[in-house]
């Protein structure tokens, strides 16, 4: 039994000195997991994860070797500094137990980045991205013509096409382009404003401008006007006035002619406004010419005002109706009748006046008597129509003093050598004889014509010359004297006066009456230019009462 205790105390002193050589030997080392390599873009953050397998909680450290190349905080994570190679060292306190991980540092790779397309007039972003971020390129447009691009990478689309958008690296050097539509947005709608402000009057001339919207579509359209009687206006928005009232101008998209856009224009009428916009600063002083006449040189001097104050002074000396033609045993059917082609073919050159009737007035036609002869007057022609041999007749004639109607307007009258002209048109005939004031007569020519305007509702375009039917060289004076325009002027003023201002009182009254009549005419030209002075007054019943005082400069008499 003694034995048996013995064995068994050896026993347990052998356990005791085995655990006593190991607890005296080398320490349990922990066993530290890491990745040994690792790569990080400039600027870049990453991180680096460590593992450790050990029985007891542990503290990781990290250091870089050279932080000038890259950065590592206690948690690990790596910021790409430069570009370049280094380590960082990772350990565990306490223990002698590390491991490096090598960090190479690349540069970021340049990129651009956005849209596909961008309409005309709008601007998208496009992004880039380098080694600072994308903030240190340089930023460019290949054609600036098609899409622009600022320093912070907005393109704006200018017109249609497609363009690189170019970035290049202030670092490496790369460059990036992308590709980008400039596209044409759909016309969506039209504004029209005016350009000028305050009140539009007769004969003014308004400017209107159409805003296409959006930004960018296409801007071409076509203007129109709902009543060109009111008003016109031309392919660039200029609206001409021609009457008082209320229009309205269109403007429509060439590309969709769905969209338009519309100004309401109000033209009023002042009186005095008007009348003032038919002076002459610098009234006509020229010289008749002719093809026809060669030797006529007659001096022409003209009014201060397209309008004439003066009075009309007509008189009828109308024509017997033929009731027999030419041959006096011919009886004249067609007495009453509305002309037709074969009506006017019996009748003409047989007849004087046949007593035919216009279907319709359409026309004035404006003549020139040819007689240059001295007291070629209006009473002159109107005893040689019913005797002359040629079978011709008009209307009326005109001479310095006076009108003289031969027919009746609905008559049909063998002038101007053309089916329309006898049958659509009246004619005026202006004694322009050698000797008499052709500026006076073709100022009452333009009061006669506007009373026939009036009366049958036609407008300065109705009056013909009589060249326009069958090219003859007539009204000859005017035409070679070149002042064919300023009939039309006369005869417009004339006309607007008796459409617009039927219901007021216009005085004519000459400051310079050695010079200027009350009519408006120039009597003489001095030795030297002179200026004259003359006042205008409008009034009516409503209490519209104004006096204009109006100069012009006559040329001196040799000029």
């Amino acid at each position: 039994m003694k034995k048996i205790i013995q064995n068994a105390f050896l026993v347990m002193l052998f356990v005791l000195a085995v655990g006593f050589l190991v607890a005296c030997g080398e320490k349990e080392q922990p066993k530290l997991n890491v990745v040994s390599e690792i790569n990080v873009a400039l600027n870049e953050e990453k991180k680096l994860t460590a593992t450790v397998e050990f029985s007891e909680e542990v503290v990781i450290k990290f250091a870089s070797s050279d932080t000038s190349i890259a950065t590592v905080d206690a948690n690990g994570n790596i910021k790409g500094v430069n570009i370049g190679t280094t380590n960082i060292r990772v350990s565990i306190e306490g223990f002698d137990v590390t491991a490096d991980v090598k960090v190479t540092v690349k540069p970021l790779e340049l990129t651009l980045t956005g849209p596909n397309e961008v309409e005309i007039g709008k601007t998208v972003k496009f992004e880039a991205s380098d080694e600072k971020g994308g903030s240190d390129v340089l930023w460019s447009s290949e054609d600036s013509k098609i899409a622009t691009v600022d320093g912070n990478g907005n393109v704006k689309g200018v017109s249609e096409g497609t363009v690189n958008i170019i970035i290049v690296s202030s670092i490496s050097g790369e460059v990036k382009m992308k590709e980008i539509k400039v596209t044409r947005p759909e016309v969506e709608s039209i504004d029209i404003n005016k350009v000028s402000t305050g009140k539009v009057y007769l004969l003014d001339e308004v400017k209107l401008q159409a805003i296409i919207q959006p930004t960018g579509a296409v801007s071409d359209v076509t203007w129109t006007s709902s009543d060109e009687e009111i008003a016109t206006v031309d392919e660039n928005g200029l609206v001409k006035t021609h009457r008082s009232g209320e229009v309205e101008i269109i403007a429509t998209s060439v590309e969709n002619p769905e969209v338009s856009g519309k100004y309401t224009l109000v033209i009023e009428v002042d009186p005095i406004e008007l009348l003032k916009k038919f002076h002459i600063e610098n009234p006509i002083h020229t010289h008749a010419k002719s093809n026809l006449i060669p030797d006529i040189d007659d001096e022409i001097i003209g009014s201060v005002n397209y309008y004439w104050f003066g009075d009309l002074n007509l008189s009828q000396r109308i024509l017997a109706i033929d009731t027999n033609l030419l041959n006096p045993t011919e009886t004249n059917p067609y007495v009453g009748q509305v002309a037709t082609p074969e009506i006017v073919e019996a009748v003409e050159l047989r007849s004087r006046r046949p007593g035919v009737l216009k279907p319709e007035i359409k026309y004035i036609t404006y003549h020139d008597t040819g007689n240059y002869n001295a007291g070629a007057t209006a009473v002159m022609h109107a005893n040689y129509i019913p005797n002359s041999e040629r079978y011709r007749s008009w209307h009326y004639t005109v001479d310095e003093t006076e009108v003289i109607q031969h027919l009746p307007d609905n008559e049909i009258a063998f002038h101007g050598d053309s089916y329309d002209a006898y049958v659509y048109s009246i004619g005026v005939e202006t004694a322009i004889n050698k000797g008499s004031d052709f500026f006076t007569t073709w100022h009452r020519t333009a009061k006669l014509m506007a009373g026939l305007l009036y009366e049958y509702n036609l407008t300065v375009d109705a009056v013909e010359q009589h060249h326009d039917w069958n090219g003859k060289d007539c009204p000859q004076v005017l035409r070679a004297t070149g002042l064919w325009e300023t009939a039309l002027k006369m005869i417009e003023a004339e006309l607007l006066v008796l459409q617009e201002l039927q219901d007021y009182t216009i005085e004519f009254m000459s400051n310079s009456p050695e010079y200027l009549s009350n009519t408006g005419r120039v009597l003489k030209l001095d030795t030297q230019e002179r200026i004259v002075e003359y006042a205008i007054r409008a009034y009516n019943d409503s209490g519209y009462d104004r006096t204009l005082l109006l100069r012009s400069v006559l040329p001196a008499a040799g000029n």
